[in-house]
């Protein structure tokens, strides 16, 4: 990398920039536009393109099939860019200058996802399956090769898990770790009482009623199973509904309604009252950070990175995501107003510190540093 870089050049590498897949890619699009407004010029390789104004996104092409090719097409591409441009992959390659899992260090995630089975034997099947999925393999050997090996990448971990992980399972030395917590876009999550009131009349919750909101795509992994047994196991106190948004539609009952995947969540989160993401893993989830955000009380677990960041916010931290009672337990709390509105204001002075701007910042810096610090 140069000394002399003004503007400064930034190449993000990545499988996909499609939004409706999922938070990574959405978080991945937030990224490069603010570092954009902060004076970047960036420019996006992706395996799944998609237009980003203002950004010069192209495509990867596979150099073989599957994964394996991704990763051979990320490689040639940050080849060529590094000598030019700091290069910061999403994906596990060797001549990247950063690299950030943003869905966390394979080998931990792939673990913690089979914790997610209900059945010791559903566990057991679920390790044993891991490694024979294709892109799944050349995922944990990319990355084990990266972190293993004596000079790679700087990792740029989204929370102290993560970093953790690396150190546990690929002995990763500490000057090749820096922490750098997730952001998201504030602004989209300013209070809205319209908003809110036409969303809960939309959805047919009155205004009296707690409502609980989910985002989850993977409903196994972040905990909706378990959700929709404590939401069922609460006593009929007081009115209330649990809205999940994301993954697939399902039938609504009295206490439940599955509403599936949304473009925009943040119509929803105007709407809630809790945000609750009882997750198996998250290296920092997005839903912790739009809830944040969004002023809202936030009902957490352990496993999700983001609680570095948002603890403040939280009523409660769960922490053992299979502990249905203690999930109920959780959500009665949640029932109580005076406690919701501490929680709220909590949340309502972290939004600096989730925000999307702060994030990019930080890895502005970063690259300025280790630029100057380069021989």
């Amino acid at each position: 990398m140069s000394e002399e870089r003004e503007p400064p050049r930034v190449t993000l590498l990545c499988a996909s920039l499609d939004p409706g897949r999922g938070g990574q890619e959405r978080s991945i699009r937030e990224y490069a536009l603010e570092l954009v407004r902060l004076g970047a010029v960036v420019t996006i390789a992706a395996g799944r393109p998609a237009p980003l104004p203002g950004v010069e996104v192209v495509a990867l092409r596979p150099h073989g099939r599957g994964m394996a090719g991704v990763l051979a097409a990320a490689e040639a591409a940050a080849a060529a860019a590094r000598d030019t441009s700091v290069v910061h992959a999403m994906l596990p390659v060797p001549s990247a200058h950063f690299y950030m899992p943003r869905g966390g260090i394979h080998r931990e995630a792939y673990l913690r996802s089979s914790e997610a089975h209900a059945t010791g034997m559903g566990r057991r099947v679920s390790r044993l399956l891991h490694p024979l999925n294709a892109a799944r393999r050349a995922l944990l050997k990319a990355e084990k090769d990266i972190l293993e090996k004596a000079a790679g990448p700087v990792l740029v971990a989204l929370s102290r898990g993560v970093a953790d992980a690396a150190r546990r399972h690929h002995g990763l030395p500490e000057e090749r770790i820096r922490v750098v917590s997730g952001g998201v876009g504030v602004g989209r999550h300013d209070p809205s009482e319209e908003t809110r009131a036409r969303v809960r009349a939309d959805l047919g919750i009155p205004p009296d009623a707690v409502m609980f909101l989910a985002l989850a795509h993977n409903h196994r992994l972040k905990g909706v199973p378990q959700l929709m047994r404590a939401a069922a196991s609460l006593p009929a106190v007081r009115g209330f509904k649990v809205v999940i948004l994301g993954g697939e539609p399902g039938p609504s009952s009295e206490r439940v309604m599955r509403l599936g995947a949304r473009e925009d969540a943040a119509p929803f989160l105007q709407a809630a009252d809790v945000l609750v993401h009882p997750t198996f893993y998250d290296p920092c989830s997005r839903a912790l950070l739009e809830g944040a955000a969004a002023g809202k009380p936030l009902i957490a677990s352990s496993r999700d990175g983001a609680v570095d960041v948002v603890a403040p916010a939280c009523l409660h931290i769960l922490r053992d995501p299979r502990d249905v009672n203690d999930l109920a337990r959780a959500m009665l709390l949640a029932l109580d107003a005076d406690r919701r509105a501490r929680s709220a204001a909590a949340a309502g002075s972290l939004r600096e510190a989730v925000s999307m701007k702060r994030h990019a910042r930080r890895m502005l810096d970063l690259f300025r540093r280790s630029a100057l610090s380069a021989p």
